[in-house]
């Protein structure tokens, strides 16, 4: 099986896992009752007669699923696992009432958080192929919604439109829930959409994803709409400059917090170092948030075929807030993007919408 040598590497008998993140990743079927079981001769899906017969579809014979109850789930466990001693588990993704549940299968239960990690970090050409149409997506979707930005739109309809025009493009939904500010709000990283409207002279921050075949892309675009400051325009070339940088010098082999510090040296120099106030980025594949880290407390090294967000920005407080994101990944030691939208600054005039 594909597994064992995890299995193995984590010196444990067997894995199991109630998440659907995770469940997707070794199985290609998400349930939100049952669990996800690995050994080293099978991997099972346990899980109720609302999802057996199209979980047994979509594996396709490559995992047995089995149809369990509240009543019969654990005695199933309990069964499958009778030459088990270590069990291994996700730690942070288990519920305290999972783990009290899981005590009644008397097994030692090992945390085993960061093989799991380890093993996703590393994308096969298929996962890279999902995760490319992912980007292809979330693109069109950008390009198709640039001429709907016209004054008077909320965010909240504005983030509804992205939503719709990917749901049309082909995504099975959206990496995370979908962040659109205009104006003072773009300083708020995490912004939830309102009713704000859009006024001239402001700018317009998305940051959005698509989901296709379980993986997830994540992009951010800062467009302006009317004309913008020089202030502005400073700022945005400073962060597009620093995006460019790791773009341009990020190899196979460097450290994420190197990588992190590419950028927040970068906007340092420029006078933004202390606007910058996240990291750099995250590494994505079923999991919107994944590793490797490119953060100042990262301890991943980088390495062909890992995924992840390239994302600085600065952000002022009752002014304006500025992000520029590409999914990007590691290539024969080089970086690259699977996107292709020119990250110059977009100005959309007002009288484009007459």
């Amino acid at each position: 099986m594909r597994y064992t040598d995890f299995l193995a590497k984590q010196k444990i008998d067997a894995f199991l896992t109630a998440d659907e993140n995770t469940m997707w990743y070794f199985t290609r079927f998400k349930s939100s009752f049952g669990y996800a079981l690995l050994t080293p001769s099978e991997t099972f899906l346990l899980t109720d007669a609302r999802y057996a017969e199209g979980a047994k579809k979509q594996t396709e014979g490559e995992v047995t699923v089995l149809t369990v109850n509240g009543q019969t789930l654990y005695p199933t466990l309990e069964n499958l696992l009778k030459n088990a001693k270590r069990v291994g588990f996700q730690a942070e993704r288990t519920t305290v009432q999972d783990y009290q549940d899981l005590q009644s299968l008397k097994k030692e239960f090992v945390a085993v958080d960061n093989g799991v990690y380890a093993l996703s970090m590393v994308k096969t050409e298929k996962e890279l192929s999902y995760i490319k149409k992912a980007c292809e997506i979330a693109e069109g979707a950008y390009q198709n919604i640039l001429p709907q930005i016209t004054a008077g739109i909320t965010e909240r309809n504005l983030a509804a439109r992205l939503d719709y025009e990917m749901q049309m493009l082909g995504a099975e939904g959206t990496s995370f829930s979908t962040i659109v500010a205009f104006g003072e709000n773009s300083a708020v990283p995490h912004h939830v959409p309102g009713e704000r409207t859009l006024k001239e002279n402001e700018p317009v921050l998305m940051d959005f994803g698509a989901l296709y075949q379980g993986y997830a892309s994540d992009i951010t675009r800062t467009v302006f709409y009317g004309t913008p400051t020089a202030e502005f325009i400073a700022a945005y070339n400073a962060v597009l400059g620093a995006h460019n940088l790791v773009a341009s010098t990020l190899t196979s082999g460097t450290h994420g917090k190197d990588a992190d510090l590419i950028a927040r040296s970068f906007l340092a120099s420029q006078g933004y170092g202390e606007a910058f106030t996240h990291s750099l980025g995250h590494g994505i594949g079923v999991n919107i948030h994944e590793y490797p880290r490119l953060s100042p407390s990262s301890q991943e090294t980088l390495s062909d075929g890992m995924v992840f967000s390239n994302e600085p920005g600065v952000y002022f407080a009752g002014k304006f807030g500025i992000r520029i994101e590409n999914t990007a990944y590691l290539e024969k030691g080089v970086y690259h993007t699977f996107m292709k939208t020119d990250l110059k600054l977009t100005v959309i005039t007002p009288q484009a919408d007459k």
